[in-house]
This record gives C-alpha cells, structure tokens and sequence, in this order.
C-alpha cells in the first residue's frame, strides 16, 4: 500500500491560510486511545502518553473503531475501494518522536486503510 498524504500542521492567519502535506507510512501512524468518542464505552480508560504506541493499546483502540466484524468503518473501506484515498479526506497527526505519528483527526479513516492493507497482504483483491 502507498504512502498517504497527511495534513500535520494548518496555521490560519487574517493574512494567511497555510496547511503543510507529508506523506506517511501508514504502519508509523498510530491510532488515538484517548479519543473522546472512547468516553461512553465501558472498556475505555485514560492510556499515558507513554503507553500510546503500545501494540496492545493499539489492538483495543482499533477494536473499539471498527466495531464487531468491522460494522463501524464497512462504509469507508467500500468507498475506499470505489474512488480510492480522496485528497481532501484531511487527516491530521501528532508527531510522537521516533518516525511515529498519533492520528488526531482522522481514526476511522485510518483505520479502515489499516484493514485494507491487512487484506491485501493476506491476498485479498482490495480493488
């Protein structure tokens, strides 16, 4: 899977509207356990900065975005294979240290590109 394009910084200004794009690998972005849609699930706790890349922190804080048998981003990965990653879904990460990058706006996305990739490496046409 190719690189994607991510906005990690936007400065508006009255004299200027300046968004910089990078590309990133998708396996150095990490998805946000502490994201405020968490608060309403019953498993949800408060993850440490120094926990947030911790692979089974990151197993539960996907499990809790796509759902059961990934009902909650079904809609974004059949839309991913119909028109591909549009430039204007605007993604926006965190610079971690270390080449890592915490996905601020953008899980869902992110983790549905995670999962076609996942798919594809299994052998699966992703279209």
């Amino acid at each position: 899977m190719r690189k994607i394009d991510i906005i990690t910084e936007r400065k508006e200004t009255m004299q200027e509207n300046k968004t910089i794009k990078r590309s990133y690998n998708i396996k150095n972005l990490f998805l946000d356990p502490n994201n405020y849609r968490f608060a309403d699930n019953e498993n949800y706790k408060s993850i440490p900065e120094d926990k947030l890349t911790d692979p089974n922190i990151q197993k539960r804080t996907r499990s809790f975005i796509e759902g059961e048998k990934r009902e909650n981003i079904k809609d974004l990965i059949l839309s991913f294979k119909a028109n591909g990653f549009l430039d204007v879904d605007i993604i926006q990460v965190r610079d971690l240290g270390d080449n890592k990058y915490l996905v601020i706006e953008g899980n869902r996305r992110i983790t549905a590109l995670k999962s076609l990739q996942e798919d594809y490496e299994k052998g699966i046409d992703i279209g």
